[in-house]
């Protein structure tokens, strides 16, 4: 027989037979204390060739219930029945057939689809219908024990009567045999002598094998015994510590019996359980040592819970047991869903961290900068300065992020400088003074920092005076018709000029100039107005102009206030802490450095009720209202607020206010200039059209705004169209 067909076998009927090979499989059964009406006593992978062909089951029915049908559940795989396996599903088939309440044995048989892969299958009875109608179900956590198969056949077609009879085993033979009268040796052969003594040793012989194959036997079965004994011993005590959940002790046991099958079910038993409660990790120590191992299955299952689809949380204990995972497409997709998800929320450092797993040296440290960058950012962004500070001290402590901690802290602060976060960059100047040796000196701030105000408790104290008085710088001021604007650091008013200005401020009848070196001028915009004194200083930082009284806010955070005191506007002696000042028509306004809001002078409207406010961050005043900014964007205003002027009140994201006469102008983040008057007569301007404002201001019936190209914007009664 050539190579081609030494697998191939013909009968006597000249028909080619392909030997036909069968695999017995074990069998998941129920605790003996459950007796279903139906149940699977043989599992029968039918193979020919090298192909498996199909499945065999055979069912046992207890005919003493009648039953109207029964479901079967089956997959091909390895694992135990109630082991998690996404690979291979279960299917199921409902079997009523006319035969199913007089057989006790029905054999049914499955197809194999060519692209099964496993060589294992599971299959038990899930449901059964009585014909009472009541349904019986059985869940595959309940099929907890095996039984184990003893035999496997290979079955080849016979070729002739005779070779069909020499092959039969001797149980099959007995079935053939039928009993036939006595004949005596002369009716059927001629006599043959015989020794006695010969027939003696012959017969001894005889009994002498009988019996000790009997002995031998009875040996066996005892040892057998014995074994059986102790292995249900043991087996009964796993099972009552993996009740309790006590698997690390079910595990030593088994593992010291030395049933590597009884080791294996602990394992898988233990694995299915640390899964089911979130612990990836000991599922994966069991998948591990068990004798079978099945890490690939735990990994997979880790991998596909890193990320919450419902949460987005990241599962750590999942991400430890998936960076197992052997494969590097797989693990790249599970990083780079952890970083999404970091980098949403702000947690740089921890994004990094998680970066630092990268397999590829190039692809890591690419990630890891620009992750750097990304961080500033979004610190840059929200102002959270101290946040951006212990992100680099974080960073510093992993190992793959080789950048000196020196060199992130000059890298953050040419970043912050780039984008123009003045405070950032003094924030962090403060914070490592060993790293940036005069460097904060040399910082300019610009008018009404966004990252100063957000950070003013912390950030205003670092401010040098020159700093502080380019943050409160006011370049533009509007009375009655007259709009005062410096340019190139000069102001022009009336007839005359003044150098070196930073800020200026008006009422109806007085001009307050703040100058570069901390001075202070004063003039009268009309003949009538008495100029009072104001004595000489060079720390002043920030200015407001009431109706007769001038406010100054020197750079220790306390205030002086010139001019009139006929309403107590002056009484401000006891006022520390100070970081901006407003003034309305006869009442004085302070913000301090923890966010709360001090007032003197007149409380006619309910202007000076303002103490109970927290989380402030700038102020402005009208003739008797008083507008707070607070840190969420909202604004409050307390006194005056009839007509529209209330509505203020409505808006979020506001980022700059001005305020006079009984007018408000908010600027908010998307670039928007609303207007809010509470006049009774006359139009107080709009801002509508208003762009990339620099500087604005509100005077009694007018509004003016300069923009980044110089361009002024002007609306109102009050200006005289």
């Amino acid at each position: 027989m050539n190579n081609e067909n030494q697998n191939r076998t013909e009968s006597n009927d000249g028909i080619e037979y392909i030997p036909e090979k069968s695999i017995l499989l074990p069998v998941p059964a129920l605790s003996r204390n459950i007796r279903p009406p139906a149940f699977i006593h043989t599992i029968e992978l039918v193979i020919t060739g090298t192909e498996t062909e199909a499945v065999r089951f055979v069912i046992k029915r207890d005919l003493s219930l009648k039953i109207k049908d029964f479901t079967v559940r089956y997959r091909f795989s390895s694992l135990p029945i109630y082991a998690t396996d996404p690979e291979h599903v279960f299917r199921s088939f409902t079997y009523d057939g006319e035969d199913i309440n007089e057989d006790p044995d029905i054999a049914l048989t499955a197809g194999v689809s060519s692209a099964t892969t496993s060589t294992g299958c599971n299959a038990y009875i899930s449901e059964v219908t009585l014909e009472s109608g009541q349904v019986l179900t059985y869940d595959a956590a309940e099929y907890q024990f095996v039984r184990r198969p003893r035999i496997q056949a290979i079955h080849t077609p016979p070729t002739s009567a005779a070779e069909s009879n020499e092959n039969t085993s001797g149980a099959e033979r007995l079935s053939d045999f039928t009993h036939q009268p006595y004949q005596s040796p002369s009716e059927t052969a001629p006599v043959q002598s015989c020794c006695t003594a010969e027939i003696k040793q012959r017969k001894h012989k005889r009994l002498t094998v009988i019996l000790c194959a009997l002995l031998l036997t009875i040996a066996v079965e005892a040892i057998a015994g014995v074994c059986l004994y102790r292995y249900m011993g043991v087996k009964n005590s796993t099972d009552v510590l993996m009740k309790d959940k006590r698997y690390n002790e079910a595990y030593k046991l088994a593992l010291d019996s030395g049933y590597e099958s009884l080791l294996q079910r602990v394992c898988e038993k233990a694995a299915v359980y640390y899964n089911s409660i979130g612990d990836l990790e000991s599922a994966y120590v069991y998948s591990y040592g068990a004798p079978e191992k099945f890490t690939d299955t735990v990994i997979e299952y880790a991998a596909q819970n890193v990320v919450s689809m419902l949460s987005g949380e990241i599962n750590e204990n999942a991400f430890i047991v998936a960076k197992m995972s052997e494969n590097d497409l797989v693990f790249d997709v599970i990083i780079h869903s952890m970083l999404n998800i970091l980098t949403e929320r702000g947690d740089f450092a921890n994004a990094i961290r998680v970066a630092s797993e990268m397999r590829n040296e190039t692809d890591r440290e690419a990630t890891e900068a620009s992750l750097f960058i990304s961080a500033l950012d979004y610190y840059a962004k929200a102002n959270r300065y101290n946040s951006a500070i212990t992100f680099i001290n974080e960073i510093e402590s992993i190992p793959t992020f080789d950048i000196a901690k020196e060199d992130c802290i000059i890298s953050a602060i040419r970043h912050f400088a780039s984008i123009g976060d003045s405070a950032g960059m003094i924030y962090l100047a403060h914070a490592y003074p060993e790293v940036t040796v005069e460097l904060q000196q040399n910082i300019t701030v610009e008018p009404d920092d966004a990252g100063v105000r957000t950070e003013l408790a912390i950030v205003y104290p670092m401010l040098t005076a020159q700093q502080k008085r380019s943050f409160h710088s006011q370049t533009l001021a509007i009375w009655n018709n007259e709009v005062l604007e410096i340019k190139n650091n000069e102001l022009s008013v009336g007839d005359k000029t003044y150098k070196n200005t930073v800020s200026v401020d008006a009422s109806e009848n007085y001009t307050l100039i703040l100058h570069e070196n901390g001075s202070v001028s004063l003039t009268a915009n009309t003949n009538t107005a008495a100029v009072y004194s104001i004595p000489s200083f060079n720390d002043v930082v920030d200015i407001a102009q009431g109706e007769a009284h001038s406010v100054l806010l020197h750079a220790d955070g306390s205030v002086t206030v010139h001019g009139s005191n006929d309403h107590g506007q002056a009484n401000v002696s006891a006022w520390t802490d100070i970081a901006a000042v407003a003034a309305g028509q006869c009442f004085t306004l302070g913000l301090r450095l923890d966010g709360t809001v001090v007032a003197a002078g007149s409380d006619s409207a309910g202007q000076c009720n303002v103490s109970a406010y927290r989380n402030v961050v700038d102020i402005a005043a009208c003739s008797q209202t008083s507008v707070l900014l607070f840190s969420d964007g909202t604004v409050k205003i307390e006194g005056y607020r009839s007509l529209g002027l209330s509505d203020v009140e409505s808006l979020s994201n506001v980022t700059r206010i001005r305020a006079g006469g009984a007018s408000i102008v908010a600027e908010r983040s998307e670039g928007e200039y609303i207007t809010f008057t509470g006049s009774f007569g006359g139009n107080s301007g709009s801002s509508y059209n208003w762009r990339r404002i620099k500087a604005f201001d509100v005077g009694m019936m007018c509004i003016a705004g300069v923009d980044e190209d110089g361009i002024l914007y002007l609306d109102g009664d009050g200006i005289g169209g």
